[in-house]
């Protein structure tokens, strides 16, 4: 091969490149980019969940029970195998059984978003848990490819979010979350995706929250493991029973 050709091959080369850089890193157009998200009426799960608060750890056993748009029931049993504690939420309340100290539980929304600085709303946590955009698609999203992601940037009135869609299987495999009138910063990992009554669904979720309580810089991390997973349109039992001689507690 004489100078020319190798010049001219190097030039092709230096040229298709650059062109695949800008490609990946260029701005496309969001209307054409299509997420899948998981559609469904009722869904039920078994799972691990492990529990990091700054120098406490909890480790747990889970069901975690969601009827579309409005109850989510989880029930957590530690290793020695009786349950702790039974939660429903619903869009606007949080309602709790502590077995441990025998207490029956009552929140909004809103007092747990005071308490933690970061306005979290059941659609949010549904989505979360589910791997679902966090919001809906306004249609006017800035999307930029970045080497084998998708990257989908959202505003909605106090948030910034960030999806990051594998370009293959479209489905989101990290979202971040970040206050813009606060430090506040919540983030969420996907991983080991399986197909779940024909549809992608990861079994392993990490999702870390950042917040300041009292001038303290807090970071909880909740990793669920799903042992066991379904969707369907059958009715699914949230059974929420509360013993009479349980203390009432609330805000």
């Amino acid at each position: 091969m004489n100078k020319k050709l190798i010049w001219v091959f190097l030039l092709s080369a230096i040229l298709f490149s650059c062109k695949k850089q800008i490609y990946q890193l260029g701005l496309i157009d969001g209307k054409r980019l299509k997420v899948e998200e998981i559609e469904f009426d009722c869904f039920q799960a078994r799972s691990k969940i492990k529990i990091l608060d700054g120098n406490q750890s909890i480790n747990a056993s889970a069901i975690i029970r969601i009827k579309n748009d409005s109850i989510i029931w989880i029930s957590v049993t530690p290793s020695v195998g009786i349950e702790i504690f039974r939660a429903i939420i619903t869009p606007d309340s949080v309602y709790i059984i502590d077995r441990l100290n025998r207490e029956y539980k009552e929140f909004s929304i809103d007092s747990i978003n005071n308490r933690l600085n970061f306005d979290l709303s059941y659609t949010m946590l549904e989505s979360i848990l589910l791997g679902n955009l966090v919001i809906p698609r306004q249609g006017n999203e800035k999307v930029m490819r970045e080497g084998n992601y998708y990257r989908l940037r959202q505003h909605d009135n106090r948030f910034s979010i960030n999806n990051f869609i594998n370009s293959k299987s479209m489905k989101i495999e990290k979202v971040s979350i970040a206050d813009d009138t606060t430090s506040n910063y919540l983030s969420v990992d996907y991983h080991d995706f399986q197909d779940v009554d024909s549809v992608l669904f990861a079994f392993n979720n990490s999702i870390s929250l950042f917040y300041s309580d009292n001038d303290r810089s807090i970071n909880t991390q909740v990793i669920i493991t799903y042992n066991k997973a379904s969707f369907s349109d059958k009715k699914v039992k949230f059974p929420f029973n509360v013993p009479e001689r349980y203390d009432s507690k609330g805000n």
